[in-house]
């Protein structure tokens, strides 16, 4: 690196000075090493105390060799390196998807007779295994509005060790005041982990860690990988607390593979600033489009001043250079004749026979424009009444910006709209 100004992250990730530390290289592109397993040496072979060691210890990292893919292997330690850097973090440990490392998170940190307070608006995964996993191993939940802070203050015990929320959240894109949250904590005196979903935002829009976080969570199959291809999670931290992450992802066995690592460190994490940034652009146009028109009772989108926590959004969502990054996500509710239901069909129909620049799927942070119906889709699992509950309604929609051009997108939505 020259002297002079510090490099930002956005040149950094494409192009780090000193190569890519874990493959031991200073090629452009790191090289993809296939080997689930490694030879040892002589002097390995007389390691038997430091095994010990670092069997007590259960710090993996400690040993000075690569052993054994399924607990480090190069490739991934790379990735891990860069997505360190990407949240301005220690350390990284990925997983073979989003859901390994939310439940290899809470595993970590949680035990029986304890308990996790959690925001009530959720992935429809996670939302199920907190209902559905935790209380068999004896491990209790309570879900409390995170924006109401003496909510908060009261509920937490001696017995809360996870504190976890999503901002912005799936599917409402509503956000939580990560900070403030991470105060209320701390004033408790308990030690409990405060753990960020922050897959909606993606690095570039928020670094939760910032802010008080002591975990941040990604679905690496959105944006950071962004192209459609390839599974996989990541959970960003401190050092300290890397250990018994790794420990536990090597005896769960939710492990990233090599393949699918390489992909992310080469194509998708280099590429994260340039498709968000345009994809950003877009997605301001098209939630202006849909704010304006008298089909849509709402929208939620942090960078409009109608977002009911824009004002967190302008602190908490900030890219690389300071600017206001309100990211790529969006919820809008549909006002129509008939049920809301019966519009919400209408219009995913109609887009799914007609459009040519939104593909109606679930997932998101993809290149292409997906949109879809979470009370039916991604969130059906959730009891009605619970949807009710979190704000997932009947005639909302998510709608997540790929990088087609906004008038085509706009144009889509508007003939979809005349449909109902």
């Amino acid at each position: 690196m020259t002297k002079g100004k510090k490099k930002s992250i956005r040149t950094l990730l494409l192009n780090q000075p000193g190569g890519y530390k874990p493959l031991d290289t200073s090629a452009l592109v790191p090289p993809l090493v296939l080997s689930t397993t490694y030879a040892w040496s002589k002097d390995n072979l007389n390691s038997e105390a430091l095994a010990q060691e670092v069997l007590n210890s259960g710090d993996i990292s400690r040993f000075p060799f690569w052993l054994y893919s399924r607990m480090e292997e190069p490739v991934t330690s790379a990735l891990e390196e860069k997505l360190a850097l990407a949240e301005g973090a220690e350390a990284a440990c990925v997983f073979a998807s989003g859901m390994g490392a939310i439940s290899s998170v809470f595993l970590s940190f949680l035990r029986q007779g304890d308990e996790i307070i959690a925001h009530p608006t959720l992935y429809g995964e996670s939302h199920s295994f907190i209902e559905d996993w935790l209380p068999r191993m004896g491990i209790t939940h309570k879900y409390i509005d995170l924006n109401d802070i003496a909510a908060l203050k009261r509920a937490i015990s001696s017995k809360t060790k996870v504190v976890h929320c999503e901002s912005p959240n799936n599917p409402i894109v509503t956000l939580v005041d990560i900070s403030e949250i991470s105060r209320a904590i701390k004033e408790s005196g308990v030690n409990a982990k405060l753990t960020v979903d922050s897959t909606f935002a993606t690095p570039f829009c928020q670094r939760p860690l910032e802010f008080g976080a002591d975990v941040v969570i990604h679905s690496m199959t959105k944006n950071i990988s962004g192209f459609g291809t390839s599974l996989g999670g990541v959970a960003i931290c401190g050092k300290a607390l890397r250990p018994v992450l790794t420990y536990n992802r090597a005896n769960f066995g939710a492990v990233l593979s090599a393949p699918v690592a390489w992909n992310i460190l080469v194509f998708g994490l280099p590429t994260l600033a340039a498709r968000i940034k345009l994809q950003q652009e877009s997605a301001g146009k098209v939630a202006a489009f849909l704010e304006s028109h008298p089909k849509v009772e709402f929208v939620n989108y942090p960078g409009l001043k109608s977002h009911p926590q824009h004002e967190i959004a302008l602190r908490q969502m900030r890219d690389y250079d300071g600017n206001f990054a309100p990211g790529t996500m969006m919820f809008f509710n549909l006002r129509a004749p008939g049920t809301d239901l019966e519009a919400g069909r209408k219009f995913l129909a109609h887009l799914a026979e007609h459009a040519q620049a939104i593909c109606v799927a679930v997932s998101l942070g993809h290149t292409r424009t997906l949109i879809e119906h979470p009370w039916s889709m991604t969130h059906f699992i959730i009891p009605e009444r619970q949807k009710l509950e979190k704000g997932v309604l009947p005639g909302g929609m998510r709608l997540s910006i790929g990088l087609e051009h906004p008038d085509d997108i706009i144009a889509d939505l508007e003939e979809a709209l005349k449909a109902i």
